[in-house]
C-alpha cells in the first residue's frame, strides 16, 4: 500500500525524555513554514513548561496529503503532490516536494532517518536515486532498494543495496562501489526491527543467502558459514560484541552455538533469527498457542524463555527493560511473560498502526510511536499514551532520537 504523510513532533526532555510541548510555525529552510496550527496535547501535566535540552533530539519524518485524500485507500496509487516534512524536536528543519515530477515518493518504506540525516530512496528512468536532506547523494543503474544504511561519524555512509534485476547485494560507501555479490538476500533490512548492515566493535557486516548456503561479510571480507557438525544446518548468524553467534536447526529443534558450545535453545516448528536490543542478544520466532499466534524469544545471554502477544516481532529496549510492537491489526504493545499462556499486551488498538520499525524509536524509559489513523490525524505516541494529534492529513513515516554526548 502506498502512503502519504505529515508530521510534528514535541520538545523532549534529556531527563526522563519528557514530552513537553506540541508548538508548530517558525521557518524551515528554504523559507518554507509549517502547515496548519498547534496540535491538541493530551497528558502532559507532568512536564509543562521544561525546555528540551540541546543534546536530545527527536527527529520526525511525514508525508502531507492533499485535503480530503484518502491516504488508507490511496486511489491515485501514489501518484499525487504532496509534501516531506522533517522535525527537529518541535521545530520544521526541512520540507520537500513528493510526487509529480520530484525525485521523492510518498511511500513510508522509502525515508529513513540515520545519524541526523533524512535519506529517501526513488526510482525513476531506470535508476535509483538516493537523496540526503532532498540533496544528491548516490545514484544507481537500475531498479534497487536500500537494505541497509549505516552513517559514518565523518559525514559519510555504507549502504546495502539489493537488486532487483538480477538479486545480487550492491555495498557502497557513499558513491563508491566497495563489493558486489551476484547472488544472495540478506536477512533483515530497515523497518524490519532488525539491521541487514550494522557494525560491531568497529567492523561493518552483514550476513547473506545464496541457495543453501550461508555467508558473513565483515569489513568486505567474505567467509563461508558452516554447521559445526552434519545434520546441522545455519538458520541465522550475527557477529555480537566480537564473537561469532550460530542459530542453528535440525527439524524442529534450534540450537546455539557459542565458542565451540552448542546448546538447545528450544524445540518449535518456526522459523526463528537472531535480533538485539538494548546490547543483548534474543533468538526470536513467531509460534502459536491455542490458536493465537505468539511471539517466542530466548533471552541468550541468560537463557530463558519469553512469550508475547502478537506477530512480526519488533523488539526494543528502554530504560525499563523490553518491549514488542506489532504495528498493526493491531497495533500492539507488550512486555514479556514467562509462559505462553501470559498476558503480555500493555496496549492494543484497532484504529491505529505503525507502519514499520523505523517509526518506533526508545525514549528514555518508553517508547515513541509515530502511529498513523485511516480516516482520521496521525498520533505520536509515548508508551501506550497519545501525547499529540497532529491536525494534518497524512501520516508519520519515521521516528528516531538522537542523543549528542556532551563535548
Amino acid at each position: 500500500m502506498k502512503r502519504t504523510v505529515l508530521l510534528i513532533v514535541g520538545l523532549i526532555a534529556l531527563a526522563g525524555c519528557e514530552m513537553v510541548d506540541f508548538g508548530f510555525g517558525g521557518e524551515a529552510r528554504g523559507g518554507r513554514t509549517t502547515p496548519g496550527s498547534s496540535g491538541r496535547q493530551r497528558d502532559t501535566s507532568s512536564v509543562a513548561g521544561e525546555p528540551a535540552r540541546a543534546d536530545t533530539i527527536i527527529w520526525t519524518c511525514a508525508v502531507k496529503v492533499p485535503d480530503g485524500y484518502d491516504w488508507a485507500r490511496d486511489t491515485s496509487a501514489g501518484h499525487f503532490s504532496g509534501e516531506l516534512l522533517l522535525y527537529r524536536n518541535s521545530e520544521p528543519e526541512l520540507i520537500l516536494p513528493v510526487g509529480g515530477q520530484a525525485p521523492i515518493g510518498p511511500d513510508p518504506g522509502s525515508h529513513h532517518l540515520a545519524g541526523g540525516h533524512l535519506y529517501t530512496e526513488y526510482y525513476t528512468e531506470g535508476q535509483t536515486i538516493v537523496l540526503r536532506e532532498g540533496k544528491p547523494f548516490l545514484q544507481l543503474d537500475g531498479a534497487c532498494f536500500l537494505k541497509g544504511l549505516l552513517p559514518g561519524k565523518d559525514g559519510s555512509a555504507l549502504t546495502l543495496f539489493c537488486s532487483l534485476s538480477d538479486g545480487g547485494l550492491l555495498l557502497l560507501r557513499d558513491s563508491e562501489l566497495l563489493l558486489k555479490i551476484n547472488g544472495g538476500s540478506a536477512p533483515g533490512g530497515l523497518g524490519e526491527g532488525r539491521p541487514s548492515l550494522y557494525e560491531d566493535e568497529g567492523h561493518y557486516c552483514f550476513e547473506y543467502r545464496n541457495g543453501d548456503s550461508f555467508y558473513s561479510v565483515r569489513d568486505g571480507i567474505i567467509s563461508a558459514v558452516m554447521p559445526p557438525e552434519a545434520g546441522l544446518t545455519v538458520e541465522d548468524y550475527r557477529w555480537f560484541a566480537g564473537k561469532q553467534t550460530l542459530l542453528l536447526r535440525k527439524g524442529q529443534f534450534h540450537y546455539l552455538y557459542e565458542d565451540g558450545e552448542k546448546r538447545k535453545v528450544t524445540q518449535m516448528s518456526m522459523d526463528m533469527q537472531l535480533i538485539e536490543a538494548g546490547g543483548v542478544m534474543y533468538a526470536c520466532g513467531v509460534s502459536s498457542h491455542r490458536g493465537k499466534s505468539i511471539i517466542y524469544a530466548k533471552d541468550l545471554p541468560a537463557f530463558t524463555d519469553l512469550f508475547f502477544t502478537g506477530s512480526d516481532p519488533w523488539l526494543l529496549c528502554s530504560e525499563d527493560g523490553l518491549f514488542c510492537v506489532q504495528g498493526r491489526d493491531p497495533l500492539i504493545i507488550g512486555r514479556p511473560a514467562r509462559s505462553a499462556g501470559g498476558t503480555t499486551a500493555e496496549f492494543s488498538d484497532r484504529d491505529l498502526m505503525v507502519f514499520s520499525a523505523e517509526c518506533v524509536s526508545v525514549c528514555g524509559r518508553d517508547l515513541l510511536l509515530g502511529a498513523s489513523v485511516p480516516g482520521s490525524h496521525p498520533v505520536l505516541m509515548r508508551g501506550g499514551r497519545v501525547v499529540g494529534e497532529f491536525p494534518f492529513e497524512g501520516y508519520v513515516t519515521a521516528v528516531g532520537v538522537e542523543i549528542i554526548p556532551p563535548s
